[in-house]
């Protein structure tokens, strides 16, 4: 569509709008809510896809936390938490162990 008849406006649920070029797309095409923008790969995740359960607290200078992460989707997750990286997929449960509190 290379007119500037596109138009996507009164749509409150639209947010991302995946084109070929955004910068063109938003250059040429005006008719959109101020929610909604133009980009190359647009993704999103239900805001329900995660489930984190504590599975035991820990005190301060104790390591002996632990928290269990699992997804609804089925993708390669990261996360990063007290500076540490970790991978896991939906099917696995992400279990992390022997967690201390790092005062900032």
């Amino acid at each position: 569509m290379l007119d500037s008849s596109f138009d996507v406006s009164n749509n409150p649920n639209l947010n991302c709008i995946e084109v070929d070029d955004a910068i063109w797309s938003a250059t040429n095409w005006n008719y959109i809510d101020p929610q909604s923008f133009f980009d190359e790969n647009c993704f999103a995740l239900p805001s329900d896809n995660f489930a984190i359960e504590i599975i035991s607290e820990t005190c301060p200078g104790k390591n002996n936390g632990q928290v269990s992460i699992s997804a609804n989707e089925t993708y390669d997750y990261e996360t990063t938490i007290n500076s540490a990286d970790y991978n896991f997929i939906a099917a696995t449960k992400l279990k992390l162990q022997n967690i201390i509190i790092i005062k900032v």
